[in-house]
């Protein structure tokens, strides 16, 4: 079981119906589609922070035991549909936790999901940040359950990314993202992909 098979889970028609509506994007498919790309950007972020540098894993290793226990999953339609009155502001604070995992890539991050997926700045921006918290919640919830310290945390985050990956090769496309700047090549390659080829990687 790796950390997407747990985040797929969460995403309920329900949940994706909420999504589409709040965000008005008003296709569930595409909706569907899109939000397992940023869940796939969100993945490949929190597997290369982990393994960046010892601080780094450790401050992620504390923020879940604070802030991201879990919780937030026994109402993710609230959060999606920004009614949840689950956990802290930092639990909720999407914004926040994306600043944490993408630095000064969020722009690129969000030009990659318009470009693949064919949403709005907007659209796709709001995606990532409905969606962070639940990422934080789901590793959290895992890392509790499981008992990881801080080297379990980071081989799971690393055998997840790993396995993902192995299903389908074209998901190096995540992993490309993050290693270079989110353009040029890396962006033609994402526009050549397209909803599409998005929907066949995804099923």
């Amino acid at each position: 079981m790796n950390l997407m098979d747990l985040l797929k889970w969460q995403l309920s028609d329900g949940v994706i119906n909420g999504m589409s509506n709040q965000l008005n994007i008003g296709d569930s498919k595409k909706t569907g589609s899109a939000a397992q790309a940023a869940l796939s950007v969100l993945m490949g972020a929190l597997s290369k922070n982990s393994t960046s540098s010892e601080s780094a894993l450790t401050g992620l290793s504390g923020a879940l035991d604070r802030d991201h226990d879990g919780s937030i999953l026994d109402d993710v339609m609230g959060l999606v549909t920004g009614q949840s009155n689950m956990g802290t502001n930092k639990t909720l604070n999407g914004a926040g936790i994306l600043g944490h995992l993408l630095g000064g890539k969020q722009d690129n991050a969000v030009n990659m999901l318009m470009k693949m997926t064919g949403l709005d700045t907007n659209q796709s921006a709001g995606l990532l940040v409905k969606l962070a918290p639940m990422v934080l919640g789901v590793l959290g919830r895992y890392k509790k359950q499981n008992h990881l310290d801080q080297n379990g945390l980071s081989d799971f985050l690393r055998t997840s990314q790993q396995e993902y990956v192995k299903e389908a090769p074209e998901r190096s496309i995540f992993e490309k993202f993050l290693d270079q700047d989110g353009d040029g090549s890396v962006m033609d390659e994402v526009a050549e992909m397209g909803l599409k080829v998005l929907g066949n990687l995804f099923k």
